[in-house]
């Protein structure tokens, strides 16, 4: 199976997600943030296209995806999905259904590895029905495993293991040695999510030289106290919980995107800034609700190049 895929993501950790198994196995992989994606955009092996559409109004979400695949033409699509339903799921297939019309598109929202199971079309969080399902449609293909095999003519849209699965059936390129590190990182919890709260808090406890960790609301991100601590932030690593605060500090940066070096730590992809005020320091992004409650200590020992 050749490497031509592009991906579409509604959200910075989802994209990351997506995108870090295709760098794991030595594609060049890179993230290219909302209004920021140049003319020619592959100059990488995989692009990986941010839409900020989770939160916006179905209308709008539709739009930045058609958007999106207007620089895909002649290339497979994966279009990442939240693993807990959230967001345009529908709209944006719909745009994928309409920028490609006639070829299958098939759905396979579950990512066991992080707890989120697919029964009959209703999806369970580490066994606990969520109240949530998936869409439903005639056009659309929706499994409630992964797929054994992945098919040469059909469109594909789902969570983070889907894209694993779908990367794993490339062959392995040489490794690029592409390992960033720095000894100064800056952890910032956007998400209150229990799971991350109880993370932060472990890695808090450790008191580690060298780490500063912050805490904000999801609607505090515009607040002139968080765009202070971003401009006066030195220069270091960061280590970023929740899409929307990641989304937000790329923004306050001035990135275009981010270069992706893998995922070591399941649910932690990293690798450096392009472009802005950190322009290839490391960068690695949690959503909210994954990892187990020492991830972050983990990850904090990877951005620095410590063993983990």
């Amino acid at each position: 199976m050749e490497a031509n895929w592009t991906i579409i993501a509604d959200d910075l950790t989802g994209a990351g997600d997506a995108g870090a198994g295709f760098a794991a196995r030595g594609y060049s992989t890179c993230i290219w943030l909302h209004g920021h994606a140049p003319a020619i955009p592959f100059n990488f092996d995989i692009p990986v296209f941010e839409t900020s559409s989770r939160h916006l109004d179905a209308g709008e979400a539709y739009a930045r995806v058609r958007a999106a695949l207007a620089f895909a033409p002649g290339r497979r699509i994966f279009k990442k999905l939240d693993s807990t339903l959230k967001g345009n799921i529908l709209a944006e297939l719909e745009a994928v259904r309409d920028a490609a019309p006639g070829v299958r598109i098939i759905l396979a929202p579950a990512h066991p590895m992080m707890g989120r199971t697919i029964r009959k079309g209703v999806l369970f969080v580490h066994g606990e029905d969520s109240g949530q399902r998936a869409p439903e449609a005639e056009w659309l293909e929706c499994l409630d495993e992964l797929p054994e095999t992945i098919e040469d003519d059909a469109i594909y849209a789902g969570s983070g293991a889907l894209a694993q699965k779908i990367a794993a059936t490339l062959p392995r390129k040489p490794d690029s040695c592409f390992r960033p590190r720095h000894r100064r990182v800056a952890v910032i919890a956007g998400s209150r999510n229990p799971t991350t709260l109880a993370q932060v808090e472990m890695l808090r406890a450790q008191n580690l030289d060298g780490v500063s960790i912050f805490e904000i609301e999801r609607d505090r991100l515009d607040s002139a106290d968080f765009k202070s601590f971003l401009s006066f932030m030195p220069r270091s690593a960061l280590l970023i919980a929740g899409g929307d605060t990641a989304r937000a500090i790329a923004a306050h940066l001035g990135a275009d995107g981010i270069r992706l070096a893998g995922e070591e730590i399941p649910g932690i992809p990293w690798g450096v800034w392009i472009g802005g005020d950190f322009d290839g320091l490391p960068i690695a992004t949690k959503s909210g609700g994954f990892g187990q409650i020492d991830v972050l200590a983990g990850a904090v020992r990877l951005l620095r190049g410590e063993s983990i």
